[in-house]
């Protein structure tokens, strides 16, 4: 029997929520989404042309789990990650979570240059190559176009005073990814309106509008340098 305000509040509760779930089940509603796993309503909103907004419909009811909160930005996560759409992850920004959700929303860029701290990985068909900024500044008959052009796309990255991707134009993905370099250098937005592909360009925009906002989100970040005898061997 219960006898204390608790239990019998604990019990109204749940038979409220075995109602609402059974109401929603019954006539086939899907809004407010009760206790949906955040990857299952990512994917359920994509095949159904419905925003990524709609994660904060996501009502949360169990114990013992994340929050509710917790739950929906899981949401936007899987649904930008899902969906290789970063403009997803502007719900979530300004946020290391956001900037989180970018990484794993945009596409393979052609040389990576947050592996490694000042440093560069590229490849060439099967061979890995990584060269740190410094070394890459000299030149070596050996490097390929592409890992000139990603040396390049480091330099604009880890140097203050290296700020001209004009060279690489020849090169669209390399090019737009120097753009993506220096408008995260700078936390200058109008470095990404002249990117072509959709996807970086997508990312770019969410993420350096974010880091205008709030600088301190990047935590980790490896900064830029103002002169290259700061940078390691």
């Amino acid at each position: 029997m219960l006898t204390s305000p608790l239990q019998k509040g604990i019990l109204s509760a749940t038979i409220i929520l075995v109602v609402i779930v059974g109401y929603i089940k019954i006539f086939g509603l899907h809004r407010p989404y009760v206790n949906w796993a955040p990857w299952d309503l990512a994917t359920y909103l994509h095949e159904h042309d419905h925003p990524p907004s709609e994660c904060y419909d996501l009502i949360w009811f169990e114990i013992m789990s994340p929050t509710q909160a917790e739950q929906q930005a899981l949401c936007v996560f899987e649904y930008a990650k899902f969906t290789k759409d970063p403009s997803a992850c502007e719900l979530l920004m300004p946020s290391s979570y956001g900037l989180y959700c970018i990484g794993a929303a945009e596409e393979s860029l052609p040389c990576d240059v947050t592996s490694v701290k000042y440093s560069v990985y590229w490849r060439d068909g099967d061979i890995e190559h990584t060269e740190g900024v410094k070394s890459c500044m000299q030149p070596n008959k050996n490097r390929s176009p592409l890992g000139n052009q990603c040396c390049l796309v480091a330099q604009v990255t880890w140097l203050k005073d290296k700020n001209d991707c004009s060279t690489l134009k020849n090169n669209i993905p390399v090019y737009d990814h120097c753009l993506y370099a220096l408008a995260w250098k700078s936390k200058d937005p109008s470095y990404c309106e002249q990117m072509t592909s959709a996807n970086p360009r997508a990312a770019c925009f969410v993420q350096t509008k974010a880091l205008q906002q709030d600088p301190s989100i990047c935590t980790g970040c490896t900064p830029a340098v103002d002169s290259v005898d700061q940078l390691p061997k």
